[in-house]
């Protein structure tokens, strides 16, 4: 698609985990991810360490914090240019 196309992307994998997907990126298998509907921070906060220490980015729009109430849609990727890019398109 277009989208795809001016992010660079060649391909599209839609996985069931978010958690597992974070971790695919932090271990260099994915260059990003994102999740088209909101997900609880506390479903993803190991993962966003696991990202985030192997020197990816992590952003959450809906904030950073730890908050055992919030939901926020979440993007993870090598880097933070990739990251703010998708926070532009999706």
């Amino acid at each position: 698609s277009e989208v795809l196309g001016a992010l660079g992307a060649r391909r599209l994998r839609a996985l069931g985990s978010v958690a597992a997907s974070m971790c695919l990126v932090a271990g260099g298998r994915l260059d990003a991810m994102l999740t088209l509907r909101e997900v609880r921070s506390v479903d993803v906060a190991a993962a966003q360490l696991i990202v985030r220490e192997a020197g990816g980015t992590v952003a959450l729009p809906g904030g950073d914090a730890l908050d055992l109430q919030m939901r926020s849609r979440t993007f993870a990727a090598r880097s933070p240019e990739l990251v703010e890019r998708l926070r532009e398109r999706f």
